[in-house]
């Protein structure tokens, strides 16, 4: 279950390098089971899919050492991020409705 539910934001060659400098500025680390709780299931076993894990390497997205799990803000929505090969994958909170 989620602790708040997130939405795939984009990576980082994707987005804005203004606003991926800001977010990891004021990010703190965190554990891959805290990033768990933020996105749901499917969204953190597809992120695994297209990195490459879970294809019989016996790599897994939770115990890589070169990779770094981080909570911070992206545009104003609390987010979390994967940091994968340098390149930063953004979950943020639903924008609300206008």
């Amino acid at each position: 279950m989620c602790v708040t539910e997130k939405e795939y934001v984009g990576c980082c060659v994707q987005l804005n390098g203004r606003h991926i400098t800001d977010m990891v500025d004021q990010s703190r680390t965190i554990a891959n089971r805290t990033f768990r709780k933020h996105i749901t299931k499917e969204q953190y076993n597809q992120l695994e899919l297209s990195l490459g894990y879970r294809n019989g390497c016996g790599l897994y997205l939770s115990t890589d050492f070169a990779v770094n799990f981080s909570r911070s803000k992206y545009r104003g929505r609390r987010c979390v991020y994967v940091t994968w090969s340098a390149i930063e994958y953004v979950f943020a909170e639903r924008q609300p409705w206008h």
